[in-house]
């Protein structure tokens, strides 16, 4: 329950902006609470709760979308857990110390090192800011979820 402050970074892609956007969202919820969940989201009027192979669905769907092969792995690789693995990878392909990957990441250890991939350094100096500063539309932003149908 340690507490790691984010700031506002300006950018289009801010995680602050897209953490209030996604709190104002539950908020705005009538039958929402100080206690519902960050995972929650609204259908017919009920709250419901995404779970993780709901989420696993839509990351795989993503990466079919975007193109197994354009992206170098196949879509079953892809999991909840590649999130923590992408995020460490991109703060460590950023120059960021692995202390900071890890209060970001929140791991008490270095475990993080078991998520991120041997070809962090095929990617070379300034990947991260090729990544930025790419002229393609290959970032995707998932905006709200829209209905799902629940069983």
């Amino acid at each position: 329950m340690e507490v790691v402050t984010q700031h506002r970074t300006g950018i289009k892609m801010c995680p602050v902006r897209a953490w209030g956007a996604t709190v104002a969202r539950i908020r705005g919820y009538q039958q929402s609470t100080d206690d519902t969940p960050i995972d929650a989201f609204q259908n017919r009027g009920k709250l419901f709760s995404i779970s993780g192979e709901v989420m696993r669905i839509y990351l795989r769907n993503a990466v079919k979308a975007v193109g197994e092969s354009k992206l170098g792995f196949p879509a079953e690789r892809v999991g909840t857990h590649s999130i923590r693995s992408s995020f460490a990878m991109m703060l460590l392909l950023n120059d960021e110390a692995d202390s900071v990957v890890m209060k970001k990441g929140r791991w008490k250890s270095n475990a993080f090192l078991r998520y991120i991939r041997a070809q962090v350094s095929a990617y070379g100096i300034n990947a991260s800011k090729r990544m930025v500063n790419t002229k393609s539309d290959h970032f995707y932003v998932i905006p709200h979820i829209g209905k799902f149908k629940i069983s």
